[in-house]
């Protein structure tokens, strides 16, 4: 995040822009439907994914996890992508639209988690946020990849680039909306 703006505006940002997200017990998640939520495959194949998600307190059992057939731990980000379907389904849940078009590059984008949270002065040395709180962050869309990635980069507050809510995702946000 940056430095020279106040927490409470990250986390206001969560609160309008966080309807399809699921904090997991391993990371993140992201509703696309009303059992199915798409996540890390790295986030997905630990063991500390549990059994079961918790959606506004209430529990939901896990009834099957996908992972990427060719997913490799550890070896590569390459299809680093997992899909978990629910015993039942999550009513009154917003859940993300696939984005179809090819146009993202100038376009504006808003990260939502709860991972580890710091600043662009100091990063995670300086005062690490370890309180799995809802933030969120808005980062701009520098390129794609053929294979489907982006790239984006943390402008400095004394950038022209950088945005009022200028952030980027940081560990433990993996899976989570953007």
């Amino acid at each position: 995040m940056r430095h020279d703006v106040k927490e409470e505006a990250y986390f206001q940002l969560a609160e309008e822009k966080g309807a399809t997200f699921i904090r997991l017990n391993a990371g993140c998640g992201t509703f696309i439907s009303e059992e199915w939520i798409v996540t890390a495959a790295h986030v997905a194949s630990v063991p500390q994914i549990g059994e079961d998600v918790k959606v506004n307190g209430r529990s939901f059992a896990i009834k099957q996890i996908l992972i990427h057939p060719e997913y490799q731990d550890g070896r590569s980000i390459q299809h680093d992508i997992a899909l978990i379907l629910l015993s039942e389904k999550v009513e009154g849940q917003e859940y993300a639209q696939l984005y179809t078009l090819s146009d993202e590059v100038g376009k504006d984008i808003v990260f939502v988690g709860t991972g580890y949270a710091g600043t662009g002065d100091k990063g995670l040395a300086g005062k690490v946020n370890k309180d799995r709180k809802l933030r969120a962050a808005q980062n701009r869309i520098e390129g794609t990849r053929q294979d489907g990635f982006i790239r984006f980069k943390f402008d400095s507050p004394d950038s022209p680039e950088a945005l009022p809510l200028e952030g980027i995702s940081g560990h433990g946000d993996s899976g989570g909306p953007a």
